[in-house]
């Protein structure tokens, strides 16, 4: 039996040896594996976080486009209304009569309103 012991002593030993061993072999490997998995969700938070400010800035962008192109619109329709006008005015001046001149446009009197004032 003092082989068995002695064997069982030895075999005691090299497990209490190997075993921790074996444990920060397997957890430099976790940790080995852990650390890329890290970096790979860091980089996914910061692209979703990109893309949504983007989004953020493409939607005001789109707002503002829309707030000058319906300004565009009402200062081309308030230069065709005042070009009406002048016109109308050269031709009263033009002609021999003595009747009163036209009228001012309403549009030109009220100050018109834009989307953006709403």
């Amino acid at each position: 039996m003092p082989e068995w012991q002695t064997l069982a002593g030895l075999l005691s030993t090299v497990v209490a040896v190997v075993a921790p061993a074996l444990v920060y072999r397997a957890t430099r490997k976790q940790i080995a594996v852990d650390e890329p998995q890290k970096i790979i969700d860091q980089l996914q938070e910061e692209r979703s976080e990109d893309r949504k400010m983007y989004m953020d800035k493409e939607e005001r962008h789109e707002k503002q486009l829309g707030r000058a192109f319906d300004r565009i619109e009402g200062l081309e329709a308030q230069n065709r209304i005042q070009w009406d006008y002048i016109l109308q005015l050269r031709y009263w001046a033009a002609k021999p009569s003595q009747e009163q001149p036209p009228t001012l446009p309403q549009e030109l009197i009220t100050r018109p309103k834009h989307s953006s004032e709403s």
